[in-house]
């Protein structure tokens, strides 16, 4: 079985869905998907569906855990209390929520860990066996035959504007307007472009000058349509839109958060680098570079 927190738009969420469509016949048979919180995005369910029964709350777990061999459990904040021998714990982050959560159940027997970058393996430090497997993400999903034109004419945004964006969920904790205040702050032809879901349980308002899409299927598109993309978070496992936009050949600027430090540390540099702890102004300096 495969559990997560809750089926929203997210990177931890979409990496766990890109597990469970790997977990098929001969060698899996996967019973379910399970999600601690009903907060869902209907997009998310529906592909869900197509991969196994979809059941909400930790008692349904609980309740088909004798049906399972191994329970792979994505940055779940609880764990059921009747479960398989084995859990697979997948961590995507070591901040200070992270650290609270696992804290119940670091070191109990059966519990293994995956961390989705070395970062996020530090939460463990009771004795949890532990493995680095890095993020990925899916070619195609940023993938598209649109040209630059035709991308910005589906968004509505200037054939002539310099675009900063942002893909992902729109929370207050993922400061995703990041690019809007940057684009205020260097004037000009500098329009923001943000693409994603509000988040129900983190929100966060978005300003009058941003060019705000809801939430598409099509997240290509908006790649297409952007030459920079910024991210204002300040703590990640391993950011999943900085692997597609580097896939899209979108330049990234962010701080040195989740895995880029140890990545960067093996390859060099992979994105235009803000300062931890970096204002608007360092923002603008890393985007003009």
């Amino acid at each position: 079985g495969v559990m997560c927190r809750r089926l929203t738009v997210g990177g931890a969420e979409l990496t766990t869905l890109n597990l469970a469509g790997a977990l098929v016949p001969p060698d899996f048979d996967l019973v379910g998907i399970f999600a601690q919180d009903e907060t869902h995005d209907p997009q998310m369910v529906r592909r869900a569906k197509t991969l196994a029964p979809v059941h909400f709350g930790l008692e349904a777990a609980a309740a088909a855990a004798r049906q399972m061999d191994i329970l792979i459990c994505s940055n779940c904040a609880d764990l059921p209390e009747e479960r398989p021998a084995q859990v697979v714990y997948i961590a995507h982050g070591a901040n200070s929520w992270a650290q609270n959560q696992v804290r119940r159940y670091d070191g109990l027997p059966g519990i293994r860990a995956v961390g989705i970058s070395q970062y996020s393996t530090t939460a463990f430090t009771n004795g949890t066996p532990t493995t680095v497997i890095y993020n990925g993400a899916d070619p195609a999903r940023v993938m598209t035959a649109s040209s630059r034109q035709e991308a910005r004419e589906r968004l509505g945004v200037p054939q002539d504007a310099v675009v900063l964006g942002y893909v992902g969920r729109i929370a207050a904790s993922k400061r995703p307007f990041m690019a809007a205040s940057v684009a205020a702050y260097l004037g000009g032809p500098y329009t923001a472009m943000c693409v994603g879901p509000p988040c129900p349980y983190d929100p966060v308002k978005a300003p009058d000058a941003a060019i705000c899409v809801p939430g598409m299927e099509d997240v290509s598109t908006a790649y297409r349509a952007m030459d920079v993309f910024v991210l204002g978070s300040e703590s990640e496992g391993f950011c999943l839109s900085m692997i597609e936009s580097w896939l899209a050949g979108v330049p990234f600027v962010t701080q040195p958060i989740g895995a880029l430090p140890e990545l960067q540390a093996q390859h060099g540099d992979l994105v235009s680098l803000v300062p931890s702890g970096g204002d608007i102004a360092e923002y603008a300096d890393a985007v003009e570079r």
